[in-house]
């Protein structure tokens, strides 16, 4: 258990936007099963006390199914129109993939009509527009970050802010937008997070990030809180290595997870772990 074999496997669901996953032929080592074990128990300490037996083993459940795969690359096909039938569930695009709006709608249309003809089900199609230096939309509107919103104090300037996302972004056929960030940037050397995050409070982050989630669903788009569970103390970017937190869950209850407890009372509909 939790050893998975992976392949080098095309994979393209139409002629107009197909992608492939990179070759890969690797065990993931037991640890990943250790590691959904630990979030799983994070996760259920956060639901409130009126949740069921069954809400808690749902959690369970989803996070078993994670599929584990490398990052699909939409370019490195797209002239080829390879295919096969399994019918992916989402497609995040990047920068590179979203130029300008009008090519960005045909492709986001062509996709959700590839996958939904003979009766599929319609795709997950988000993105990281989260504001300030981390945005893709190529011709959206430049918004401050989650930093400067921050420094205002004010929840509604952040649900502002994420109306005019979550409008562009639906208006571009987007459904998920990959935050807000619940990181507490507590620690002044992190490479990674640091303007990202709304504070170095985990009190004002959590009211900035819900603020920040009910601006997205007053526009129909989906919200993912990241990264569960926090990676404000880390002194080491992890898209380039591993940072490592030793910390008690006693003191991520009374720090990092008060955003996240938040948001998931404020009715997030997704959460992203952190690769920590």
């Amino acid at each position: 258990a939790g050893k998975f074999l992976l392949r080098s496997t095309p994979l393209a669901f139409s002629r107009v936007a197909p992608f492939t996953v990179d070759p890969l032929l690797r065990y993931v080592p037991s640890g990943l099963a250790m590691g959904i074990m630990y979030i799983t128990h994070l996760l259920r300490s956060l639901l409130p006390a009126s949740a069921s037996a069954r809400d808690s083993e749902s959690i369970s459940l989803r996070l078993s199914s994670i599929p584990v795969v490398s990052s699909p690359c939409i370019d490195e096909v797209i002239s080829t129109g390879t295919r096969i039938d399994v019918s992916p569930g989402a497609v995040i695009l990047m920068a590179n993939n979203i130029k300008t709006t009008e090519d960005t709608f045909r492709l986001v249309q062509e996709m959700q009509t590839a996958a939904s003809s003979d009766g599929g089900i319609p795709l997950l199609l988000p993105v990281d527009q989260e504001g300030g230096s981390v945005y893709r939309l190529g011709s959206g509107t430049a918004l401050p970050g989650n930093m400067a919103l921050g420094a205002t104090g004010s929840p509604e300037y952040a649900r502002q802010a994420a109306q005019v996302m979550g409008n562009e972004l639906a208006a571009e056929g987007f459904n998920v937008d990959f935050a807000p960030v619940m990181d507490v940037n507590n620690n002044p050397g992190n490479p990674v997070i640091g303007v990202r995050s709304f504070s170095d409070d985990p009190a004002l982050t959590a009211k900035m990030g819900t603020a920040f989630i009910e601006g997205l669903h007053g526009q129909n788009v989906a919200a993912a809180l990241k990264h569960f569970p926090g990676h404000g103390d880390t002194a080491t970017d992890s898209h380039t290595g591993l940072p490592c937190i030793y910390k008690s869950l006693d003191r991520l209850r009374s720090f990092e997870l008060i955003p996240f407890k938040a948001g998931i009372d404020a009715g997030t509909d997704l959460i992203m772990t952190a690769h920590i």
